[in-house]
């Protein structure tokens, strides 16, 4: 495999906003299709193509493919996203998807299944003089992007509600929550909530539950070798059929299709790290 990846823990004065820095270089001088699975988090990366397209599709989206170009993109995604490349690098950051918003000073959702050049939103013509750096000095790259975040959440204030509702859903029972729980955990009517969600989150509390239950299994799949119905089961459905459907929403496979591609694809590298 062709694929260099590493990732590197935030300094002190971003734990809570940025999950990880991270590096991929595929090196190869051939043109490849590979997957990314979404794991609720929305990236900003900086991104240098080697002189072949890159072009990628999210799973359900009608609007075709998009292409990227070297340049600094603010991407978030709740389905799979398959992409078709030659040689290429990214130098980027995770972050917790409620402070997107805060960043950019509009809704998450305008980001869903997209990658969004920076310098094209209002406000941010000139943002690669903020966030330009050359390609083979990744610390230099982790530091612009950091002092990007930090520059930017200096003038926008923090819900923090939305913090605490993050943090109970990562919880290690937060796949077992229901939409319910979490109205009841802020002290918000059902209807409050969504409206937040959306706006905040990118999705609904329904979809964004739906995807912390999809990356549990991911976890439990690499973990154990229990069987469809008992992966289920622990992720909090009572109907295996319920399951596999949601699952296949989000990644465009059943559990055992995606089991068979995971072990020699980037995905798995970006998730668990090894």
């Amino acid at each position: 495999m062709s694929f260099n990846y590493y990732e590197q823990l935030p300094s002190e004065d971003l734990k809570g906003v940025v999950k990880k820095f991270f590096v991929i270089d595929y090196t190869a001088n051939e043109i490849t299709t590979d997957f990314l699975l979404p794991d609720g988090t929305p990236s900003l990366s900086y991104l240098f193509p080697r002189g072949y397209d890159i072009q990628g599709q999210f799973l359900g989206e009608p609007v075709g493919e998009v292409v990227f170009e070297n340049s600094f993109y603010a991407g978030y995604g709740n389905t799979s996203l398959e992409f078709k490349h030659g040689p290429f690098k990214v130098v980027g950051a995770n972050i917790y998807p409620v402070y997107l918003s805060l960043i950019f000073s509009i809704g998450s959702g305008d980001f869903m299944n997209n990658f969004v050049r920076v310098n094209t939103l209002k406000g941010f013509e000139n943002v690669e003089e903020e966030v330009n750096f050359p390609e083979d000095d990744d610390q230099l790259g982790f530091q612009q992007i950091g002092d990007f975040v930090k520059s930017r959440l200096r003038s926008n204030a923090f819900l923090a509600d939305f913090q605490k509702v993050h943090d109970r859903l990562i919880a290690p029972d937060g796949h077992l929550l229901s939409v319910e729980d979490l109205a009841d955990f802020l002290g918000y009517s059902t209807r409050h909530l969504s409206n937040m969600f959306n706006r905040h989150m990118g999705m609904s509390p329904k979809k964004f539950l739906k995807l912390v239950r999809f990356n549990q299994v991911l976890t439990l799949m690499e973990q154990t070798d229990e069987n469809l119905g008992r992966l289920a089961y622990e992720v909090g459905y009572h109907d295996q059929a319920h399951f596999i459907r949601d699952f296949k929403s989000i990644c465009g496979k059943t559990p055992k299709e995606l089991s068979a591609m995971l072990p020699d694809s980037l995905a798995r590298k970006f998730r668990f790290g090894d």
